[in-house]
């Protein structure tokens, strides 16, 4: 089984990633962002807009039931071996619902 880190740490690791690629708000402003870590989002600091970016809106990860956990380490798991089969995903990542992994998969 993959020993994979933390939800947090993951989180933590997922923001930084999408702080490099950079954000852009919808108003236009270069105000810049918030990191609200109670809802896993960025807020717009333009006191008229107020946008509101959820971390895994930002992904692929859009609309996605499963924890940020998961879907790093199925990333890794594939980056290794993009060959990899959806039950030996489910069983490194230990988790039991086929259709959800087939679905981390399909969207890697």
């Amino acid at each position: 089984m993959l020993n994979l880190p933390v939800e947090d740490d993951c989180i933590e690791r997922l923001k930084n990633l999408v702080l490099e690629s950079g954000l852009k708000c919808k108003c236009k402003s270069n105000c810049g962002f918030y990191w609200k870590r109670n809802r896993a989002c960025f807020e717009c600091k333009n006191k008229s807009c107020k946008a509101i970016l959820h971390l895994k809106g930002l992904t692929k990860m859009r609309n996605s039931k499963l924890n940020t956990r998961l879907w790093l380490g199925g990333i890794y798991l594939y980056a290794i071996n993009s060959d990899v089969k959806i039950n030996v995903l489910m069983q490194e990542l230990n988790h039991i619902t086929y259709s959800s992994i087939w679905d981390l998969l399909f969207k890697i």
